[in-house]
């Protein structure tokens, strides 16, 4: 049974912590706040970044629907 927590660890908790929870906090530690950019450039720059977290949030997701489809090997194994 805890190879499953550990599937769920693998899933779930890493990708979010890498993506979510260590930029936040370096946020926090350097004092960046979350805003619109004012410039062109700015923005140009937020937008490539929410395009590449959403390319990155599709490969995750077809990587992981192969994984449960095709049933070849595990995110983490026994």
């Amino acid at each position: 049974m805890t190879w499953i927590f550990r599937q769920l660890f693998a899933i779930a908790v890493l990708p979010f912590a890498v993506a979510v929870i260590i930029p936040v906090w370096l946020a926090r530690r350097n004092a960046i706040g979350l805003a619109p950019g004012h410039t062109l450039t700015q923005v140009a720059v937020q937008a490539c970044g929410v395009a590449l977290l959403g390319l990155g949030l599709l490969l995750f997701s077809a990587s992981l629907r192969r994984f449960i489809t095709e049933g070849r090997g595990m995110p983490c194994g026994r």
